[in-house]
C-alpha cells in the first residue's frame, strides 16, 4: 500500500506540469517477455484492490478492481477466480477505488478535481507507437519486414509482433471537463463553452483576463475554482 501512495504522489506531481495529452514512452526490448513486461505497465494499480461499482439503478457491487490501460477497461476478479471486464458499462454511475473516483462516458475517466458545477478528469491508455528492427550491431532500426510471432491488441489497435524488434508504446493521459451530470468532453475552450452555454459570458471574460492554458493541469484547476464561485 505504501508503494501505491508513493506512485500516486509522483503521478500527480507529473500531472502538475503535464499537457492535455501527456505521454510517457515504454520500450520493450527484443527478447524480453512482452507479457511479463506489460504486466508491470498495463494496470493502474500494482494489484487488484477492493472497490465499489455504483449503478444508475441504485445498486452497488463490491469487487476487487483494477483499470487496464492497454484495453481501456475496468476489470474485476470474479468469485470463481476469473478476471473479467465490467459489462453494461453505460449503466455505471461511478466507481470508487480507495480515494479514486471513475466515471464512464464512452471511456473510463478518473476524477482529478470537481465541484457541483464542473469536474476535471483524465483518461489513461497505452498505445503501440512503433516496432524497431534490431540491426547488425544490436541497435534498433525502424522499418523492415515483419515476421509474425504473436499478436498484441490494445483498446483500438491490433499489432503483429516480431522478436527481432523493440516494441515502442506510449502511456497517454488526456484531460476532460465535465458538468454536474457527468457528461465529459476533452478539455479545450470550445468544449468548455459548449458544456456551459449559460456561463458563456462569465467564462469568456475570465479567459480574456486570465492566461489559461488548456494544456496545463494547474490552469484547469484554477478554472474549476473560478467556476465554483459562479452563482
Amino acid at each position: 500500500m505504501k508503494k501505491l501512495w508513493v506512485f500516486l504522489f509522483f503521478f500527480l506531481n507529473v500531472l502538475s506540469n503535464a499537457s492535455a495529452q501527456f505521454s510517457q514512452s515504454i520500450r520493450i526490448k527484443s527478447g524480453e517477455d512482452i507479457y511479463e513486461k506489460l504486466a508491470r505497465e498495463i494496470y493502474l494499480y500494482p494489484s487488484f484492490i477492493k472497490g465499489t461499482v455504483f449503478f444508475k439503478s441504485g445498486k452497488a457491487n463490491h469487487a476487487s478492481l483494477n483499470y487496464n490501460l492497454l484495453h481501456g477497461k475496468m476489470l474485476f476478479i470474479h468469485p470463481m477466480g476469473d478476471t473479467l471486464s465490467i459489462a453494461d458499462e453505460d449503466s455505471i454511475k461511478y466507481i470508487q477505488i480507495l480515494q479514486d473516483t471513475f466515471f464512464f462516458n464512452k471511456d473510463y475517466l478518473q476524477l482529478i478535481k470537481g465541484n457541483n458545477i464542473v469536474k476535471l478528469a483524465l483518461k489513461q491508455v497505452i498505445t503501440v507507437v512503433d516496432q524497431e528492427k534490431i540491426g547488425g550491431y544490436g541497435q534498433p532500426v525502424p522499418g523492415g519486414a515483419v515476421s509474425s510471432l504473436d499478436v498484441l491488441s490494445t483498446e483500438s489497435q491490433t499489432f503483429r509482433l516480431d522478436i527481432r524488434r523493440d516494441l515502442i508504446l506510449d502511456k497517454r493521459v488526456t484531460f476532460y471537463l465535465g458538468d454536474s451530470q457527468n457528461r465529459f468532453l476533452p478539455a479545450n475552450k470550445k468544449n468548455l463553452l459548449g458544456i456551459f452555454p449559460d456561463r458563456r459570458k462569465e467564462l469568456i471574460n475570465y479567459l480574456d483576463k486570465m492566461d489559461t492554458n488548456f494544456n496545463n493541469v494547474q490552469d484547469l484547476i484554477r478554472l474549476l475554482n473560478f467556476m465554483k464561485m459562479l452563482k
